[in-house]
């Protein structure tokens, strides 16, 4: 959906470095925004007008935001969403559902094992590092792991 306002808040989505967010992850139906900044992500193997495609030469030497793919963004936000993750998190881990504890490739790696498992960019990157462990790994070699810079 396009930007809104939110009438608990006043505050609108798409403000600085925002991709997405999702709004009400509270209820049975979130609102999801994808930004202006969000939309300029390719898909793996696939872009579009101004998004161009991900592939193994594009993340390749270091894992870095350069892995960052829509998918990736979908997956961070979805984890927000209280109704699908709190069926595995509450039982597991007293949560409801995931939080930003730490954002970006170097910063997650800072966390603790436990601070990492309830934080929604740690399934993202976990996901985007199977997928190039399973596709790019034979032919590139590992990754070297981030910076801060990277970041």
């Amino acid at each position: 959906m396009k930007d809104y306002v939110n009438d608990e808040d006043g505050e609108t989505s798409c403000i600085e470095n925002t991709e997405a967010e999702l709004r009400e992850f509270e209820t049975d139906k979130p609102k999801l925004v994808v930004c202006p900044l969000g939309l300029k992500l390719g898909a793996i193997g696939k872009g579009w007008d101004g998004a161009p495609a991900v592939t193994c030469d594009t993340w390749f030497p270091r894992i870095s935001r350069k892995m960052n793919t829509i998918g990736f963004v979908l997956l961070h936000e979805y984890t927000h969403w209280e109704t699908l993750m709190s069926p595995v998190m509450l039982p597991a881990f007293q949560k409801k559902a995931t939080l930003d504890e730490a954002i970006g490739p170097w910063k997650v790696r800072q966390l603790t094992r436990h601070q990492a498992t309830w934080n929604a960019d740690s399934y993202a990157w976990l996901a985007q590092e199977i997928w190039w462990t399973q596709t790019c790994r034979g032919t590139h070699g590992p990754l070297e792991e981030p910076e801060e810079k990277d970041n």
